[in-house]
């Protein structure tokens, strides 16, 4: 038989698209939306009155991104708006919000059981919540937003990291690190 043994495998590493929006409750980890992936238009109202609003002008220099559609941070703002599960979530500070990254790693991890709740900076910058001078959140963006301290949001680590990202905690790899993540543009170059 041709391939490798499960012992031959010493870890896995993930790729996902980037902007797609996933939101579920921290407490629970029950998914509270479908994913809204990156070319999702329906917040284009919402980018039109964002764009209206003081400190717009700046937020490119902070997150090297443009209001448009296409960052998670509209997409969440349309959820907010529109899916009462999500609204709720968020009025009893029990929001989780991701990108795929973060939904995979903290599925894969088991959940609520684990917690391994991360993203890497090639999707965090994706959601105009990062800064990309410090590579972490940014309290101007998240204030903009109207999310500072009302949303979990996943740590961000490195793209490559030998714990940071957990294990396998089911199947017949159960036990085998994830050691590294990268967004779809990111890791074609890998």
């Amino acid at each position: 038989m041709l391939g490798y043994s499960r012992d031959a495998i010493k870890s896995v590493g993930i790729t996902n698209q980037r902007e797609t929006t996933i939101v579920w409750d921290h407490e629970t980890g029950e998914p509270l939306y479908n994913a809204i992936v990156w070319t999702d238009t329906r917040s284009q109202s919402i980018v039109r009155e964002l764009k209206k609003r003081k400190g717009a002008s700046q937020l490119q220099q902070i997150c090297g991104l443009p209001l448009s559609t296409y960052p998670s941070s509209s997409k969440l703002l349309w959820m907010l708006t529109n899916v009462p599960s999500v609204r709720q979530a968020y009025e009893r500070g029990r929001l989780a919000f991701g990108t795929v990254d973060t939904w995979l790693v903290y599925c894969l991890n088991g959940g609520v059981r684990a917690n391994v709740f991360v993203s890497d900076p090639t999707n965090a910058s994706r959601t105009m919540f990062m800064n990309l001078e410090t590579l972490q959140y940014d309290d101007r963006l998240l204030d903009f937003f109207g999310i500072k301290g009302r949303v979990h949001l996943p740590t961000i680590v490195p793209s490559s990291d030998t714990k940071a990202y957990g294990t396998l905690s089911t199947g017949i790899l159960a036990g085998v690190p994830i050691m590294g993540c990268l967004g779809d543009q990111s890791s074609a170059l890998v």
